[in-house]
This record gives structure tokens, sequence and C-alpha cells, in this order.
């Protein structure tokens, strides 16, 4: 039965024929999104303790399900908040941020959208209106009592869209000022929307959501409805379905004494301000005022990265942070590097269809000394981000007290450097009878020294590098981002070399100093 219930489930995920016993879940196209669902999943419906990275661990579906047979049953789930005041610790750690960086715009999500045709302006607007009156969390605020944030729900009636006429040559600058306009917590809204018409038939959809009311997961779910709720509107669609699950409905997970213990010993004596030479002096106390440039690994290295993550049985993103950490070690002579990154959260198969703010970041601590072969290095990789996964549901406010990591306005606690891979890109949403455009725009926020981003969403690996302009240049990070270029293609294409081996890889044309 065990068997049977996995291979359906993966299927199921993975939008592919049933597999076999010996199918390979990555082989097949899984990925770390992919895998987040299908472990939700099977913890849902077939009640079983796993943790979300058994996948990781056993890819092949006869192994996986041979775990699933020999799992402990699920203890009761968690009740949802009764408290509809109480935030979530993601959520606190959101407002806590914001206290600190003084409005900056390092955690306002932009959903912009470039919209040419035979706009309904009047459709549209109220598709947006629905947006905010369907998903409670983007009309709750968060004041507070004696420093303590709690939340407030606004009724949905007050929510506004603007509009405005834009010349086309002044877009840019109109998109980027309604992008990085703060945000007040305590008086909302954090959520906000405006249209610019550019021309006859040429429209921009500014929206800015705050992060403490959604993710990265869910511009998807906002995108989605917003064209469903276009169509219904135009008289061209069904009415929507009732209003979805709330973010206070889904339980938190809450950590164990066992799971906290774990994240000291594993964090204890790791070093915390390990970050790559700064052009300038370190400012006694760091703004989140940050600039991004974009970079594209290629088709060859792409490929190249992909099949040593196939070989070593893990995935393009351990190989990714293997080569970041690759990097930051040749840069600092450290072999004790810390790189963070970040989770979805949504471990609880509840949490799918939900906007809201799940997602957390972790530490992932490798050990680099011992001059290992670069396969061996991407193994030791694998297991701290396997360990780090299977306990992301500490917060990492939570981390960092257990970690006892010394405090300093100069740095952030516990890491300097970050990755995430997005298996997942925004699509461009479908607006019946027009032709939309997402829309990438630089919230000019930094939320660490340096954060790497890389898109995979199966071709080219493309990539961005945000960095903190009190820190480093312009030209820095165009340095930055080839040196990564070059060490992530030694590390793919000279997998059995040791890594002292490899060289202090140089982007194509700069000498090898």
């Amino acid at each position: 039965m065990s068997r049977a219930a996995v291979a359906r489930i993966w299927a199921e995920v993975l939008r592919v024929p049933e597999p076999g016993a010996h199918d390979d879940f990555f082989v097949l196209g899984g990925d770390s999104i992919a895998a987040t669902r299908l472990m939700a999943r099977l913890r849902a419906e077939l009640r079983i303790d796993l943790p979300a990275t058994a996948v990781f661990g056993s890819p092949v579906l006869g192994e996986l399900a041979e775990l699933v047979a020999g799992a402990d049953v699920l203890p009761p789930a968690a009740p949802p908040r009764t408290d509809p005041a109480e935030l979530s610790a993601a959520q606190r750690r959101q407002w806590f941020l914001e206290l600190f960086s003084e409005g900056a715009p390092s955690y306002h999500i932009p959903l912009v959208l470039r919209i040419r045709g035979p706009l309904d302006t009047t459709a549209l607007r109220a598709a947006v209106r629905d947006l905010a009156a369907r998903h409670r969390i983007l009309r709750t605020r968060y004041p507070d009592r004696d420093g303590e944030p709690y939340a407030v729900t606004d009724d949905a009636g007050g929510f506004a869209v603007g509009m405005a006429r834009v010349p086309p040559d002044e877009a840019g600058a109109w998109v980027r000022a309604r992008v990085r306009a703060p945000f007040e917590l305590a008086t909302g809204p954090v959520f906000r929307a405006a249209i610019g018409r550019t021309g006859r038939a040429d429209h921009v959809l500014a929206m800015t959501v705050h992060h403490i009311a959604a993710d990265g997961w869910s511009r998807r779910i906002l995108l989605d409805e917003l064209g469903e709720l276009y169509a219904f509107h135009r008289g061209l669609g069904p009415a929507p379905a009732a209003a979805p699950p709330q973010y206070a409905d889904v339980p938190q997970r809450p950590p164990t004494e066992a799971d906290v213990t774990w994240w000291a010993e594993e964090l204890r004596g790791a070093p915390d301000r390990t970050t790559f030479p700064a052009a300038r002096p370190r400012p006694a106390v760091l703004t989140d005022d940050g600039a991004t440039i974009p970079f594209d690994l290629g088709a060859d290295l792409s490929a190249a990265v992909r099949a040593l993550a196939r070989s070593c049985r893990t995935t393009t993103y351990t190989v990714l942070m293997t080569a970041l950490q690759v990097l930051l070690s040749q840069e600092t002579g450290e072999t004790d590097v810390v790189v963070a990154t970040s989770v979805a959260g949504r471990d609880d198969a509840a949490a799918e269809p939900v906007v809201g703010c799940f997602i957390n970041t972790v530490a992932i601590r490798a050990d680099h000394s011992g001059d290992p072969v670069v396969t061996e290095l991407v193994g030791r990789v694998r297991a701290a981000t396997m360990g780090a996964l299977d306990h992301a549901h500490v917060s990492f406010d939570r981390v960092v007290e257990a970690a006892d990591v010394r405090r300093d306005p100069a740095y952030r606690p516990l890491f300097q450097v970050m990755l995430t891979v997005h298996n997942e890109p925004v699509p461009d949403p479908a607006l019946a009878g027009l032709e939309v455009t997402w829309l990438d725009v630089d919230t000019g926020g930094a939320k660490c020294d340096t954060f790497f981003a890389v898109t995979d969403d199966g071709g080219p690996l493309t990539g961005a590098l945000t960095y903190r302009t009190q820190l480093y240049d312009h030209s820095d990070a165009v340095r930055l981002a080839g040196r990564f270029r070059a060490v992530l293609a030694a590390v793919a294409t000279r997998s059995g070399r040791r890594v002292s081996e490899l060289g202090t890889a140089q982007p194509e044309g700069t000498p090898d100093d």
C-alpha cells in the first residue's frame, strides 16, 4: 500500500506517469520546491512522521516507500492560533527587522506587471480589491503595545487602487517609487497597488506587499487569483471559489527542546562575521541600502552543474551552495564557513494554497578543512543542508538565542552571505485578452552583505547579486559575480580534484593572481 500511495502522490507532484520502484525523484525533474510538496502531501495523506528532507536522502521510489512503511504515526497537529492578534514567529521577525531597518525596502515584495492591450481598468481595480478582501493577511496591520506587536485586521472596504497617467519615459521611476515607498506597519496598509497608464493600450500594474504578509511562494497564488478575478469582473469567467484558507488558520509547528539543542550544537563556535572583503570600512551601524546586478551562468555551465548534482545524488542548490562556500573560503582563508539560505516553511500541506509569511532563514555551516575532493565537499554541504532543513521550523531568532551569538549593529547575527535558489519563477500571469509581462524591480534594499539569488527553471541558470552599497562598489559586485561563475565552473568540471587544486578561479579574461 505504501509504495502505491507514494508513487501516486509522486506522480501528481511531478506531473509525470506513475514511476517505477527504481526511479529517482530528482532525475525525473524534482527540485527542492517539489520535494517540499511531496513530503507535505505524504505527511498529510498518510499521517506519517518523516522529515521534510527524507526524499533527499532516499530519492529512489522504492527506498522512500520503505521509509514511509516504517515511519511513526504523525503526532496530532498543533491547533491554529486562537488569538487573532498573535503574530507567528516569522511575522515577529519581520516586524523587528522593519523596526531596525528604519523604512528601508529590503523586505518589500514587488509584483509588477506590464500590460499591453485593451485593459478594462475598472475590472482590474475590482480584481485587486478582491485580493485584499479574500486574504485577511493583506489588510492586517501591526501596532504595538509596550514594544510587543499585535495584529489588527481592517475591513476590506477601505482598500483603494490608485490610478495615474505616467509618461513612458518616467514609468521606471514611477514603479520604483511605489515599490520602495516605506510601509507603516502600525497603521497599514501592508499591501498597496496602483495602475499607471503609459499609453493608449499600455499600462503598468504596480503592487507591493510587505514581507510580514507574504513570501515568494505567495506571489504565484496572488497572480493566479488576479487572473481569475479579472476574468470574472469582465464577465469572461465563473465566480471565484469561496474565500481561500487564511494564514491564521494554518497550524504553526512548535519547536521541541531537542530541535533547539541541535542548533546550539551545530553552531557552537561558528564564525559569525565571515564575509567578502569590502571596498570601504564597515560603518559602526549598517543600513539596508543596496543595489542588484544580474548574472548569467549559461547553458553549458548549467548543464555541468546539473550533471554533478545527479552524480552526487543531490540537488542543483547543493552544488551552488558548495561553490559559493568555496568562493567565500578562498576570499577569506577560512575553512569553517557559514552561508545562510531561506526555506519555504510550508511542510504542512494546509499551507500550500495560503498567502502569508511562512519563510525562515537557516544557516548552513560546512567544514572545508583537510582539503577535500570536490565531491566530498559536496557531500559535506549536502549533509549540513539536510540537517538544517530537518530543524528549519525553529525560528531564526530562537536559533540566534540558542547559539548565543554576539550582537553588533555593524553585522547581521550568524551570517553575512546568503544564497537562495528559486525553482519556480513567477510566470507571466494570464489576464483575459491582454499581453502581460512580469517585470523585475530592484527594491533598493539589501538583507545582508551579499545575497546571491539563482533561478533554476529548467533552462540556463540565471542569477542576481544584491549587495550593501555601504560596503561594496558596483565594480566589486561585478567581480564577485564573475568569481562565483568561475568557481562554479571549476567545481562542476573538476569535481574529482581537491579543492586546493581548483585555484583561485577568475572570471574569463581576468588574470589569475
